[in-house]
């Protein structure tokens, strides 16, 4: 059984709430952006590694703006007997405040940033599957992005909160991605049962 997770940070459905999906800083209805905040506060639950920790014979992350990694990796999803999960990245125009003419750039630049490696874990096993030739930058990215543009205006610079979100997936990924680049593939270390409910 496959479980698909069109991931675009958030809960779009229910109005923009700030729940755990969210990015840390994300101007949402919430937690929006005014004297007293920055925007979300909070670090966002990285669900693949939530799904990894749960031991699934196969866990991916996938982007659109590479059809063919996404169709390899649900056709090796399908294959597997028992529960597997591919975490694909969904831009939102409306709750990343971008253009919706500009959603699988925004996939291609999130995964050449580095801020959504994609990677797959056999059985245990992770295997980096694709290395951007040239990393993007993670700012300008963010800036693309209507959510986070308090963070980027001179009057109410929260420099801590932009530094945080660029920490937080990317402190979160690089030891993902580390263990794939190493030239072998890494076992998965042990990993605390998560008992935060998934908002």
């Amino acid at each position: 059984m496959l479980y698909v997770c069109y991931d675009n940070g958030a809960y779009m459905n229910n109005r923009l709430p700030a729940l755990r999906r969210h990015a840390v800083g994300a101007w949402t209805t919430t937690s929006p952006v005014g004297k007293a905040t920055s925007g979300k506060l909070q670090n966002r639950k990285n669900l693949t590694d939530i799904m990894i920790a749960h031991e699934l014979q196969y866990v991916a992350q996938a982007s659109p703006h590479d059809p063919r990694d996404l169709v390899r990796k649900a056709s090796k999803a399908l294959a597997v007997d028992g529960p597997t999960f591919l975490n694909v990245i969904a831009p939102c125009p409306r709750g990343w405040r971008a253009d919706g003419a500009e959603t699988i750039e925004l996939a291609r630049e999130a995964v050449n940033t580095c801020y959504w490696p994609l990677f797959e874990v056999v059985d245990g096993e992770y295997r980096l599957t694709y290395r951007p030739h040239h990393k993007m930058p993670l700012i300008p990215w963010l800036k693309r992005q209507g959510r986070f543009a308090h963070l980027f205006k001179r009057a109410t610079r929260r420099s801590s909160s932009a530094s945080r979100l660029g920490g937080q997936r990317m402190g979160e990924a690089p030891a993902q991605v580390r263990r794939a680049q190493r030239g072998r593939l890494a076992r998965v270390p042990a990993v605390q049962r998560v008992s935060a409910p998934l908002d």
